[in-house]
């Protein structure tokens, strides 16, 4: 059984991506939303019919803390979103920031993979300019695309 740290912003996004490998592995899931609201985030991803055993095993953090630490206004130890070194596999996904432009590093997903073990870490994002950019970085990247 693999131990796998996903790090993901949308409930139905974590649900087609992660519930049924959950099955099958030690999936953990650090659910960023704004504001860090454990009740809150928990409901998100009830709602968006996640796997009631991922959802146990789910870690609600505060999604504004990736500008936080982009900014150097808090460090790893203090931002409140784990970082586990002892995973066999890391998903991160884009973390992108709607309205709020792509000012630290393109998107959040570089404040969080850059505090993995790179070689272990897999960027997955529906936008073609964050996965370009994680390539560039040498990252391994999963490209989705919305349908039209």
């Amino acid at each position: 059984m693999a131990k796998i740290v996903v790090y993901d912003d949308d409930a139905r996004a974590v649900r087609n991506r992660y519930s049924k490998m959950s099955c099958e592995n030690d999936v953990r899931l650090i659910y960023l939303v704004d504001g860090g609201n454990e009740e809150e985030g928990r409901k998100k991803l009830r709602g968006g019919e996640v796997a009631e055993g991922l959802v146990e095993k789910t870690i609600v953090a505060d999604k504004n803390m990736i500008y936080e630490l982009a900014g150097g206004r808090t460090t790893t130890e203090d931002c409140g979103i784990p970082f586990p070194q002892d995973a066999d596999k890391y998903f991160v996904d884009g973390l992108g920031y709607e309205g709020k432009g792509n000012e630290f590093g393109v998107c959040g997903f570089v404040q969080i993979a850059s505090r993995l073990p790179k070689e272990k870490v897999t960027i997955i994002s529906l936008d073609h300019h964050t996965c370009d950019h994680a390539k560039k970085f040498g990252y391994s990247v999963v490209e989705e695309y919305k349908s039209r």
